[in-house]
């Protein structure tokens, strides 16, 4: 009886033992499922500003990538703020420190989305939250201004060197800042520097006396500046002459089938800017893209803004082809009907006078992004070139800019962002204009705002001179950002040079990094450095160093407030103080956002598959769980059953 017991508790005790297999089976299964189910994982979900997103992946392929979206931003329309692919299906990434578009310019405090997406596309494969905080000590990074020579602004942080803080300048007098123009330039960290220098040919107007740096945390401009007494030697001055006419430059007008859209309304605006403070001007000249796709719908809604604004015909307008006139719609030739029915321009390039100047319109003659010369154009542009004064400025439009000539084409600086030259015939044409040293070469196509790297490449007499007119519709940045505003030009023409004044649309102010002299005539130079011949108050006309401006008088928004008259410094390096105002500064970021990493190739799932990888997960523990103790319990029982 014992021995039928004894067998009858072996064959129940294997029983037992294969029920535990099965399920560690099944729970090994669970978690090997879930291991390979595609998922993220943060170190971290509430991060301080410029600190590194660490993030854990298991993706289903190498084309799978991580986005992160602003609360509440589903992939697909929007563009992501920061992107990166998800390589070899699982591993780690950095987005911050890694990210190839914005590294130096971190995500402001707030609350994001970071998606695991698929496959170059925007199906969702899961989602976490983050909150990026802003916890900083404005003492540890309170400025002090000092200068160098070539013009240079250097500033030093109270205690802490951090990339996500920066330092927006404004020029100013002892008051505030200037009235009428926007900030100088943002001055970032690199090299474990904060260095800004003026280039040679920039005029800085008489009426400021100071410099002042405010304090920038990610896209924020606080309250928190230094301020100093500009040196004599930051002061240039030329003889310009007697003034003989005005012009302006605008370029990628961009309108589209809306015309009530954003485009639409800054060439409005721009045109209302041009007749307000330039009603004596001669010409306005376009550098292409005025359209957004070529459609003939487009150009009807650009001629009705442009009729509806300048509704005596004048300025009389001038025109060039830009690669969306030419290449999203139709042919070649059907493309460049249009242009020349709502132009009334006679070909892609021609040539006209104003005063007995030469302006000369190069324009593609093939349907490609890239600017595509032919030989005839270029030998019609050597002889035009060859039948001019060199001691009169000579002005060239070309929408595409010449290799690093001008931001958007310095390739050398970064060659997967400042890619955006495109001549086809590239050295033959800047074999063909470098020689006149008179020539005022104008293009577009890059969007890149005023504020950024090198937006004028100065010939100093020696070469043509290149500038980059920035954009009517929208702006770009060095980062590859794109930028809200609307930018161009008013070309003042003297009898000793051009003085090139670049131009806030939106918000009715001169931007001081693009206010160039450019010296034309045999007997000029470069401006040399002359302190201001009078005291200036904070109130002062914003002219130039030496001849005022006759018909271009800015809009003036308001004086800006501060709570403290800063002290100047003395000397040629003077020092700087620093000072926390009580009132907000009125200065104010631009809104941003990136490009979009890809075109969506399906709709977002919403939620993705955030609720899978938790039951999973508890599958898994329980089955595992139930296998341990059911070999448990069976191996105490089978040990007390023999030993009794």
């Amino acid at each position: 009886m014992k021995n039928n017991i004894l067998r009858a508790f072996d064959f129940f005790t294997a029983f037992v033992v294969v029920l535990c297999f099965i399920f560690s089976c099944a729970g090994m299964t669970a978690f090997e499922a879930y291991a390979s189910t595609p998922s993220i994982t943060l170190d971290k979900a509430i991060v301080g500003m410029g600190e590194e997103i660490v993030i854990r992946y298991n993706g289903t392929g190498s084309k799978d990538w991580i986005g992160i979206y602003a609360d509440g931003v589903s992939p697909g329309p929007t563009p992501s703020l920061r992107w990166c692919y998800a390589e070899h299906g699982s591993g780690v990434v950095s987005l911050i420190a890694q990210s190839e578009i914005d590294a130096n310019k971190p995500l402001p405090a707030g609350k994001y989305q970071i998606y695991l997406l698929q496959n170059d596309g925007y199906t969702i494969l899961d989602r976490k939250d983050i909150t990026v905080t802003n916890n900083y000590e404005p003492n540890d990074y309170m400025p002090s201004i000092s200068f160098g020579s070539g013009r240079t602004v250097q500033i030093t942080p109270a205690r802490k060197y951090d990339s996500f803080v920066s330092y927006e300048l404004y020029l100013g007098t002892n008051s505030g800042k200037l009235p009428g123009y926007t900030s100088l330039g943002n001055v970032t960290l690199k090299n474990n520097k904060y260095t800004y220098k003026l280039a040679d040919c920039i005029v800085i107007p008489s009426a400021a006396t100071h410099i002042y740096a405010y304090l920038k945390v990610g896209n924020e401009i606080t309250q928190h500046y230094a301020s100093s007494k500009l040196p004599n030697a930051f002061y240039n001055q030329a003889s310009f002459g007697n003034k003989l006419y005005e012009f302006q430059v605008i370029t990628d007008i961009h309108i589209t089938d809306d015309n009530n859209g954003i485009h639409s309304q800054h060439f409005a605006l721009a045109l209302r800017d041009v007749l307000r403070n330039s009603p004596n001007s001669k010409a306005i000249i376009t550098i292409g893209d005025n359209t957004d796709n070529g459609r003939e719908t487009q150009w009807k809604n650009f001629m009705k803004i442009k009729n509806s604004v300048l509704t005596e015909g004048k300025p009389q307008m001038y025109f060039t082809l830009g690669n969306h006139d030419l290449v999203y719609n139709g042919n070649y030739p059907s493309q460049l009907a249009l242009f020349k029915k709502y132009t009334g321009m006679q070909g892609a390039y021609y040539s006209f006078k104003i005063e007995n100047h030469t302006f000369i319109v190069l324009g593609s003659e093939s349907q490609d992004d890239y600017a595509d010369l032919s030989d005839a154009q270029l030998n019609w542009l050597k002889n035009q070139l060859a039948n001019t004064s060199p001691e009169d400025p000579v002005f060239i439009f070309l929408h595409q800019p010449l290799k690093d000539t001008v931001s958007g084409s310095l390739s050398y600086l970064n060659p997967t962002i400042q890619d955006w030259y495109g001549v086809r015939q590239n050295d033959k044409l800047k074999k063909i204009v470098n020689p006149y040293p008179n020539v005022m070469f104008f293009t577009g196509h890059t969007h890149w705002h005023f504020n950024t790297t090198q937006p004028m490449l100065y010939g100093g007499g020696k070469t043509a001179n290149y500038f980059n007119a920035a954009s009517v519709a929208y702006l770009w940045d060095d980062e590859d950002q794109h930028v809200v505003g609307s930018e161009g030009y008013y070309i003042e023409v003297y009898e000793n040079g051009i003085f090139a004044r670049g131009r806030d649309f939106v918000n009715g102010l001169w931007t001081p990094a693009t206010q160039y002299f450019v010296p034309v005539s045999a007997g000029s130079s470069t401006p040399t450095p002359v302190p201001p011949t009078t005291k200036p108050t904070g109130t002062s006309s914003v002219s130039p160093t030496l001849k005022p401006t006759q018909n271009a008088s800015p809009v003036i928004t308001g004086t800006p407030v501060l709570s403290a008259t800063p002290t100047a410094g003395t000397g040629s390096a003077p020092t700087s103080s620093a000072v926390t105002p009580t009132a907000a500064a009125s200065a104010s970021a631009s809104a941003t956002s990136l490009v979009s990493k890809a075109t969506p190739t399906s709709s977002p799932l919403p939620n993705g598959n955030q609720g899978g990888n938790a039951v999973l997960i508890i599958v898994a523990a329980v089955l595992s769980a139930a296998a341990i103790a059911m070999a448990v319990v069976a191996g105490i029982l089978l040990y007390k059953f023999k030993k009794g």
